[in-house]
């Protein structure tokens, strides 16, 4: 993701052989960084809408997830989609509800082992330093209860007195979630991320485009084979050459040239085949604007279809978890954690809007007016554009029973 393909990581080859081939360019291409984002914006470039079926409690849900809550849920869909799982902790801090990603690499989950594979502990490690500089290894071990502090110095383990409750300091602390407070955001069933579709893809092609580059620079400059020069070395032969286009030889002597020939036509259909099978198994969208075009709605629906399958794979493991923490929230605000919660996401596309308006104007009858409103392609919040379009019709509805105010 962050373009460090292995092809940056691929020792030196020396050519030997070879004293003409030197150059050794590596270049990388983040066609993983591109899928993923795709992915993401495709997902939660808008944020998806919780309802919980009360207008009220729904806003103090959004209020309480804040304003970081759209960024928290893209970077949530690029770790998983990275590292096959992401995770995100949440506590209370000064009375507030607080959340935040921590690193997969931080964490080791612990499954019940029946079927429902219900989440019974985490266990956190990362890096730390005490006031001496000195590092150790911090392990939190979280339940459905507790949390405990360990420490470890090289294989050693001691626990970690980090915590002051009436003025006595332990390891441990109680808390009142009812369950462990870290919610798991899976990319996939099968827990993988998304690299693994088209990995051979991207380093065959940063394979092939650094071979070019590097063919490209070797042969750039031509070189003369000389067969009985007359002259006395090569600094002569390259004035002679320069100062009159001419070479002079011995009665059996020649000048040839050598160099090497491209196939840039090959290479550039290979490339181009390995790029529609990065986008064909990354199952993404090719944004080669060449082909889009006036399209139509139904193009780009299928245009978009492979992201699509991707995607929903995806936002059946996260509506599960984003409704974890939601009742986490619900709870926190003393309210029924049991209750139905409904997460529409709201999938970001290119579209034909002029078709979309439309159908909408054509539909009268035939869908409700809020459906149509819904459907909009101008429509960002549908609550403020019902009570805009509502607060409209009372307004002409009063000018036309009393009269518009007089223009002065």
């Amino acid at each position: 993701y962050r373009k460090k393909n292995d092809i940056k990581k691929r020792p030196i080859k020396y050519r030997n052989d070879s004293p003409l081939r030197t150059a050794d360019i590596r270049i990388s291409h983040s066609w993983h960084g591109l899928l993923v984002n795709q992915k993401s914006g495709y997902m939660v470039g808008r944020e998806p809408i919780i309802d919980v079926k009360d207008k009220e409690l729904n806003k103090k849900i959004i209020n309480t997830l804040g304003d970081e809550w759209g960024k928290t849920l893209r970077d949530l869909v690029v770790n998983a989609s990275n590292k096959a799982i992401a995770w995100l902790h949440y506590w209370i801090e000064d009375k507030n509800f607080q959340y935040g990603i921590v690193p997969s690499e931080q964490i080791i989950p612990i499954y019940s082992n029946d079927l429902k594979h219900r989440l019974t502990a985490v266990i956190r490690k990362y890096r730390n330093e005490d006031e001496n500089n000195n590092k150790y290894i911090t392990y939190e071990y979280w339940t459905d209860k507790e949390c405990f502090y360990f420490k470890r110095f090289g294989s050693v383990f001691t626990t970690l007195d980090c915590v002051k409750t009436n003025n006595i300091v332990s390891n441990s602390f109680i808390h009142s979630f009812g369950k462990v407070p870290f919610v798991y955001f899976n990319n996939n069933s099968i827990l993988e991320g998304d690299l693994y579709m088209y990995k051979d893809l991207i380093d065959q092609f940063d394979n092939v485009t650094s071979g070019f580059a590097n063919d490209i620079e070797d042969v750039q400059e031509i070189v003369f084979i000389l067969k009985g020069y007359g002259g006395e070395d090569l600094e002569e032969f390259m004035k002679d050459l320069k100062d009159f286009k001419a070479v002079k030889t011995d009665d059996n002597g020649d000048v040839k040239t050598i160099k090497a020939e491209i196939p840039v036509e090959a290479r550039e259909k290979f490339l181009q085949d390995i790029k529609k099978s990065i986008f064909l198994f990354g199952m993404g969208v090719n944004p080669d604007n060449d082909k889009l075009g006036d399209t139509s709605g139904v193009a780009l629906k299928f245009l978009y279809s492979l992201l699509e399958i991707k995607a929903t794979a995806t936002i059946s493991e996260f509506e599960c978890s984003i409704k974890v923490l939601v009742r986490a929230i619900l709870d926190f605000l003393n309210q029924n954690k049991h209750q139905d919660i409904s997460i529409t996401f709201n999938k970001t596309m290119i579209t034909n809007d002029k078709e979309t308006v439309d159908i909408i104007s054509k539909s009268d009858g035939v869908i409700s007016n809020k459906t149509k409103t819904k459907y909009h392609p101008y429509t960002d919040n549908l609550d403020e554009e019902l009570e805009a379009i509502s607060n409209e019709e009372n307004d002409k509805d009063f000018d036309e029973r009393f009269g518009a105010d007089p223009i002065e």
